[in-house]
Order: structure tokens, then sequence, then C-alpha cells
């Protein structure tokens, strides 16, 4: 049986997969639509725990020098991110900068990429699954050990493979381009036909409108100038009076999340798996914590050296904070549309965003992930560490080739006779690596996931041999 992961969609999401399962040692090969990389952007933020993930595969200093965003917004009231927690920041690049660094990474790591090539069908059984696919030359069928549905909130995966996935909420619809030369409205506004902002940049504009309970002509449809024009018009009642498109894209769509994030040999992620309305980039980020929590699991699987219930901890630890972001989205579009009646309701929220624990919580809503690895793990919960279940702090020096590499990690302090010692039985599974001493560590043994989320932090032997149980299997004997 062929051990390859085929992966549907080539976006930041797909190709992150790839590259976290070639770090495994597991062939993977992402079938593409698009001919190109893309050399504009939709989405040109990226929070913190996005960064995280860039920077434990050593990729985030490549993307260069990456200035904070000073604020974001909730349902278009602006919140001062200087309120929030300095973890919670949002960075400026684009999302075609973050897919150029992952493809490179990938693609140097031995994935299959084939560009032009759409997944059309989805069948599978017991040995695997098999992908109808129309590519350059015709249509072909393609076998795989298991396949990775990235493809967008549209996903043909997700429907082929009887996802259930009902729409949510309202619909919306919007453009996005960015105009030299441009002359119009500029700023950022809502209104009773919906939002508008206009943001400058190097030598351009980027301009966005989003309009709801409107019909999209469909995303294969290419955009005119005109449209733009028409668009930003009917929301910002302003007319644009000049300008020269190099470049110009359509959204939209509706709240969908999935009965499942797994159907078999058949598993979703990124925009596939929680389809929700675009803002401040909660879709990009909490596609690739998908993608790093995804990666590592199916590997294991594919080789079949996951313990018992690993895949499956995909779905029972990503899609609540799936489930969330589709849940704080809706409760934007609910102050959203219709306006008029939601004015009075929003006055009083601008006053709420003035206050630093409400900026913190609604920031911290789709940022701060917290899974409850403790649960299983033996011992009074009292003496579990609040490190368990987040994200690793802060990625000491010592330790970054090592949590480079994609596998497990224990980090033990240096001279401190309560550390771990070596994990013979667990070699080639887990990295132990000594640090010196780090306040944000506050604990003599750190035990860290591949995809960077602590398992176990403290001195209790039979805790750690838990942890090493549950996410890297059965000491060898």
């Amino acid at each position: 049986m062929t051990r390859t992961v085929i992966i549907a969609g080539g976006g930041p999401v797909g190709l992150l997969v790839a590259a976290e399962l070639r770090l495994n040692g597991v062939p993977a090969l992402v079938l593409e639509r698009r001919t190109h990389r893309e050399t504009e952007a939709f989405s040109r933020l990226l929070h913190g725990r996005s960064a995280d993930v860039l920077e434990r595969r050593g990729l985030l200093s490549g993307l260069g020098e990456l200035p904070r965003w000073p604020a974001v917004h909730f349902a278009h009231l602006p919140m001062d991110l200087g309120k929030a927690s300095p973890d919670d920041c949002w960075l400026i690049v684009p999302q075609n900068r973050v897919e150029a660094a992952l493809e490179d990474h990938a693609v140097a790591l031995g994935t299959e990429i084939r560009r032009g090539h759409e997944v059309l069908a989805v069948e599978q059984d017991d040995g695997g699954v098999t992908a109808t696919v129309r590519g350059v030359d015709g249509e072909y069928r393609v076998e795989g050990a298991f396949l990775v549905g990235a493809d967008g909130g549209n996903s043909t995966v997700r429907e082929a493979a009887g996802f259930v996935a009902p729409p949510r909420g309202p619909s919306w619809y919007g453009l996005v381009a960015q105009v030299e030369g441009y002359a119009g409205p500029e700023g950022a506004a809502t209104g009773p036909a919906g939002l508008y902002g206009v943001i400058p940049d190097a030598g351009f504009h980027h301009v966005m409108t989003t309009e709801f309970a409107r019909d999209t002509p469909g995303h294969e449809v290419p955009v005119t100038f005109e449209e733009v024009r028409a668009g930003v018009l009917r929301v910002a009642g302003a007319p644009v009076t000049g300008g020269r498109p190099r470049w110009m894209a359509r959204y939209g769509n509706v709240t969908r999340l999935p009965d499942s994030y797994r159907k078999g040999r058949v598993v979703l992620a990124g925009d596939a798996a929680h389809t929700h309305f675009h803002a401040v980039g909660h879709g990009l980020n909490t596609g690739l914590n998908d993608a790093v929590n995804l990666g590592w699991k199916l590997a294991a699987e594919v080789d079949g050296t996951a313990p018992e219930g690993l895949l499956d901890s995909y779905e029972a630890e990503r899609r609540p904070v799936g489930e969330r972001a589709v849940r704080v989205m809706l409760a934007q579009l609910a102050l959203l549309h219709p306006l008029e009646p939601l004015e009075p309701l929003r006055s009083l929220l601008a006053e709420l965003v003035e206050l630093q624990p409400v900026v913190e919580h609604l920031v911290g809503a789709v940022t701060t992930v917290r899974y409850p690895l403790e649960l299983d793990l033996p011992g009074d919960s009292s003496e579990f560490s609040p490190l368990i279940g987040r994200s690793l702090p802060v990625l000491p020096e010592a330790a970054a080739p090592a949590v480079h590499s994609g596998r497990g990690v224990l980090l033990a302090r240096e001279g401190d006779p309560r550390s771990p010692g070596p994990l013979p039985n667990w070699a080639g599974r887990v990295t132990r690596v000594e640090i010196p001493a780090v306040p944000e560590l506050d604990a003599p043994g750190v035990l860290v996931r591949p995809d960077g989320v602590v398992a176990w932090a403290g001195t209790d032997d039979k805790g750690l041999t838990a942890a090493l149980e549950t996410w890297f299997g059965p000491a060898a004997q």
C-alpha cells in the first residue's frame, strides 16, 4: 500500500501539512488548482501563535523584518493592540510571502507539487483513498494512504467525501484590489450597504469592500475595475475617480463548520474545516495551527507508529478551536448587518472595547488556545503546570535545532537535579536537550510535542512516562 498522503490545495495550510509530513519521512503530493504562485495577497496579518509556528520550523526570520499592526477591529470597532497581551500581536506580512516561504520549505524537504491540478472526486476504502484529478493533460486518478482537504471554503473534497457542513448565518460578498494612482474615498467605514477599507501601501492603495446578502458572480469570474468602483460607491457613497488596478480578486461565502474533521482516510484543514467571515487574518492563522497539529499525527498513523487515538486527537483538539473561530465571526456579522437597528448596541460596545480586559478577551478569543492535556496525565490536577496544553512560550536557542526537526523534544534544565534524564526507550522519537534556566519555562523538565504544544512539565516521572506513551507510543523494549 502506498504511504503517500495526497493534499488538495497548495495554499499555506496544505503546504505546511506537506512539510510536516516530509519532516517525518512520509511522502506528500500537493495538488493545486492555480498554475502559478500568487504575487499579491488578500490577507496581510499574521498573529503571534502563527509566528510561533513559523519560528519553530526556522522560517520566521526568512520573512524579514515584520512590523507590528497597531490595532485590529471587532465588527469594525477598532481595538488598540497595546491593550492586549504582548504575545497577542499581529505582524504585517502578505500571505503570498508566507505561502512562498512554505512552498520553498516543503519542496526542499521533498514534497511533490503539481500546479494546474484539481481534485474532482474522492473514493476511499480500508486500504486507502483514490482521487480523480483534472490536470493540465486531462483527467487521471491517483492513490494515497490519506487525503487532506485544504482546498478552501468552497472545498470540493469536503463535499465529495460526504462531510455535512450546512450554511450558518448571513452570506457576504466582497472585492479586494491593489490600485496604483488611486483617487477615491480613503480610511475605513461601516454603513448600511456594507464595509469598506482603503489602506495606502508602497506605491498603491489596498482597497476592500464587503457587502451582505448579495450574490457573488462566482469565484472563477474575473473581477473588473468597474466592478470595484461600483462596489466602493455602494458601500462608501463616494466614487473612485481614478486609478489603475494591478491585482483584483473577489471573496465571499457563508459560514460552515463540518460535522467532523475526519471521515475515514479523508481529513479537513484550514478554510475547508472552518469557513467563516474574513477579518484580521483569523482564517489563515487558525488554518496554520490546524496544519502543524495534523502533520505529525498523520505521519505517525501512516507509518503505523501512532499510539491509539493519536489521529483522532486532531479533531478533538482543533474542531473546538474552529468552532470558536466560527462563533466569534458570527458574532461580528451579527453586529454588522442590518446596521441601523444595531447602532445602540454598537455604541455601547464601542465604549467597552476601550477597556483593557475587554480587548484582551476579544483578541485572545481566537489567538489563545489551550488543550486540556492534563486530563490524560495521572496524579492530582493541582500539581499540573499551567504550561501544559499551551504553545511553548519561548524557544531557547539551544533547543532550536531539535524543535526545527519536527520531532518531540524534552527540555531539561541544566544543573537541576530534578531534571529528567536521558530517554533511551524513546530514542528517535524524542530528543532530550539541556537548556539554561528560562523564566517562561518554570519547570525542571518540559516535554514538547512536534507541534510546539507542551505535553508535560514538572518533575513527576509517572506523569512524564504517561505523556510520552500518549503522544509518542510505548517505550521500546
